[in-house]
């Protein structure tokens, strides 16, 4: 646990006397200071390793590193993260406020890789002071960032083939997306994380870069006819390999029935020719 400096609360007791109870207090969390040259430069960001030990300076580092990132919402935040291989979730203390649990998982199973581990014990931003950061808007992406990700999200969404195709080809740039549906299957918003250079766009923040409408005619003309085109391509394969093992069960019925037949045939012909020696030469 991380404790920041003590603190004295002293209580008067009925008889006059004076109680001091000292207590540890969790010191608030401040981004550590950078020098001059070290303000450009982007320091890399390991992702969770529950092999690697250590797990809760792993996560403390790894929202450390989310906290420069340039973002708009606490979900944002959250999605940071979870690019990392951490699932975040937030739960209302006793206290009223806002706790961060957060947990290790597998991005290509799916599973989880830890227990939960809660933020109350970690040195780690609050909830104000990471909505605060993102509400101030200090940290907007620069043009010339905003610019490098729209180009790279233009230039491959006419060329994807579906969703999971768009989301390949911009994890190769370095940006990762997220869709956001109704339930309905409409496409709402969409976001994205440029790792490269720590900034965050939305189809909702950042409309004159990143229309949404082109998504949505993406999904709705393409996408979807794709879909269903995999998916008959997808029971024609399934149906294709029922019927190739239907073809081999009964030709293994068929050899079996030959050769049970062959065999019941030449017991026949043998009884017979033993029963002719029996017999002796016909006349």
């Amino acid at each position: 646990m991380a404790a920041g400096k003590t603190g004295e609360e002293v209580f008067v007791l009925g008889n006059g006397e004076k109680q001091v109870k000292t207590q540890a207090v969790k010191k608030e969390w401040a981004p550590k200071p950078k020098m001059y040259w070290e303000r450009d430069v982007l320091q890399p960001i390991a992702p969770f390793d529950p092999k690697a030990g250590h797990i809760y300076k792993q996560v403390e580092k790894i929202v450390a590193g989310a906290m420069e990132y340039k973002f708009h919402s606490v979900d944002q935040f959250c999605q940071i993260i979870s690019d990392y291989g951490l699932k975040t979730t937030m739960l209302e203390n006793a206290e009223g406020g806002i706790s961060f649990t957060f947990q290790g998982y597998d991005q290509k199973s799916g599973k989880f890789t830890s227990k939960p581990i809660n933020g109350d014990k970690l040195y780690i931003p609050s909830y104000g002071q990471i909505r605060f950061q993102a509400r101030t808007g200090q940290y907007a992406a620069r043009r010339g960032e905003t610019m490098r990700a729209s180009n790279i999200v233009q230039s491959c969404l006419p060329r994807a083939r579906s969703e999971t195709h768009l989301y390949n080809m911009l994890a190769k740039q370095g940006i990762s997306m997220t869709v956001q549906r109704s339930e309905s299957g409409s496409i709402d918003n969409v976001f994205f994380i440029d790792h490269r250079t720590r900034c965050c766009f939305s189809t909702e923040n950042d409309s004159h870069f990143f229309e949404l409408r082109d998504f949505q005619q993406m999904n709705r003309l393409v996408w979807s006819t794709n879909l269903q085109a995999d998916y008959a391509g997808g029971r024609e394969e399934s149906r294709r390999a029922e019927l190739i093992q239907e073809i081999v069960k009964e030709a293994m019925t068929t050899m079996l029935i030959t050769l049970f037949s062959e065999g019941s045939r030449r017991y026949e012909d043998e009884e017979i020719m033993e029963q002719g020696r029996r017999r002796g030469p016909s006349l």
